[in-house]
């Protein structure tokens, strides 16, 4: 924690050569980045390890930052992981198993990185929005959200054998 108690969490979507969205770093922009960090003495944690350390449960090391990423694209196995494996960083992802295997990492790779000691949490199952949609109806509207966050954790926890107790909201 810095000297106000605070501790930064970086969020980040795709690691890509180009660019094109808000949501994308270059690769170049995030090695100087994870360089910067380690430069000022920065020492990446799990969000899973922020709980801990927050509830008294475990000892955060000096300068801690919390590094994360959403959604789940390939280019955080292809890219990002490998350029935090140089420093011996591991991360969070939060990901959204519905999507698995398509443009997402595959199970093999996902229980790769939870081998590594990556800390692999929830997105959601489909990443949709858990706000009610224009014309949906409670019931309806209950049984999806449900079925989002509850059935997001069992299959994440089915797929890698971890329970899975962290949800990043899907769109903020």
């Amino acid at each position: 924690l810095d000297p106000r108690g605070a501790l930064p969490v970086l969020c980040y979507h795709g690691i890509v050569e180009e660019p094109s969205s808000e949501y994308e770093v270059s690769i170049e922009d995030f090695r100087a980045q994870m360089l910067e960090l380690k430069r000022l003495g920065r020492n990446p944690i799990t969000v899973s390890q922020l709980v801990r350390g927050l509830k008294g449960e475990a000892r955060l090391p000096s300068s801690p930052v919390a590094i994360t990423f959403d959604d789940g694209l390939r280019n955080l196995y292809t890219r990002a992981a490998p350029i935090l494996r140089e420093f011996g960083w591991k991360a969070t992802a939060f990901m959204n198993p519905a999507y698995v295997g398509t443009k997402r990492l595959t199970w093999v790779e996902w229980r790769k990185l939870a081998a590594e000691g990556w800390d692999i949490q929830s997105h959601g199952l489909s990443h949709r929005r858990l706000t009610r949609e224009a014309g949906e109806d409670q019931e309806s509207y209950l049984a999806a959200v449900t079925e989002e966050m509850v059935g997001s954790k069992r299959k994440i926890g089915e797929g890698l054998g971890k329970k899975v107790d962290m949800l990043a909201y899907p769109y903020g």
